[in-house]
C-alpha cells in the first residue's frame, strides 16, 4: 500500500473516530444516560482505534521503506512527496480534536459516575435507617437529610 493510500485511510478512520467521540459526548450530556448506546459507541470506538493503530504502523513501515525516519519533519517530507501534505495536516488537526474530545468525554463520564455514587450512598444510608416506627407509623426523618449534592 502506498503512503498516499495509507494517509487517506488513516484520515478517514480518524474522522470516523471523531464522529463517534462527538456522539459519545452528546450521549453523556443527555439528562438520562442511554447505557446500550454508550456500549455501542464504546465498541465502535474500540474497533476504529484498533484500525487507527494498524494504519499508523503501516504508515510508519511505508515511511521506513521510502527511507524516511519517524520524526514529524520526516512525516511531513514523506507526505509532501506523496502529494498528501494537506491530508497529513488534517490528520494531525483531527487527531488533536480527538484527543480533546476524549479528555472531555472522560471528565463527563467521571462526573456521571461520581453523581451516581453520591445517589447510591444516599439510598444506602436511607435504606439503612428505619423508615417506620414499631407501630407502623412513618419515620420520615431519614429522608429529610437529602443532600443538595445528589
Amino acid at each position: 500500500m502506498s503512503l498516499a493510500e495509507t494517509l487517506d485511510r488513516q484520515l478517514d478512520a480518524m474522522q470516523r473516530f471523531v464522529t463517534l467521540l462527538r456522539e459519545e459526548r452528546q450521549s453523556l450530556t443527555q439528562g438520562e444516560i442511554d447505557g446500550p448506546e454508550l456500549k455501542r459507541l464504546a465498541e465502535a470506538k474500540s474497533q476504529v482505534a484498533a484500525e487507527l493503530e494498524t494504519l499508523d504502523a503501516q504508515r510508519r513501515d511505508v515511511m521506513r521503506e521510502l527511507g524516511h525516519g519517524e520524526s514529524r519533519q520526516s512525516a511531513e517530507r514523506a507526505a509532501t512527496e506523496a502529494q498528501r501534505l494537506d491530508s497529513w495536516h488534517q490528520l494531525r488537526t483531527i487527531g488533536e480534536e480527538a484527543r480533546q474530545l476524549n479528555r472531555i468525554n472522560g471528565l463527563l463520564a467521571m462526573n456521571r459516575m461520581e453523581q451516581n455514587q453520591r445517589m447510591l450512598n444516599f439510598l444506602k444510608e436511607a435504606a439503612g435507617s428505619t423508615l417506620y416506627e414499631p407501630d407502623g407509623r412513618s419515620r420520615r426523618q431519614g429522608l429529610n437529610r437529602i443532600s443538595s449534592r445528589v
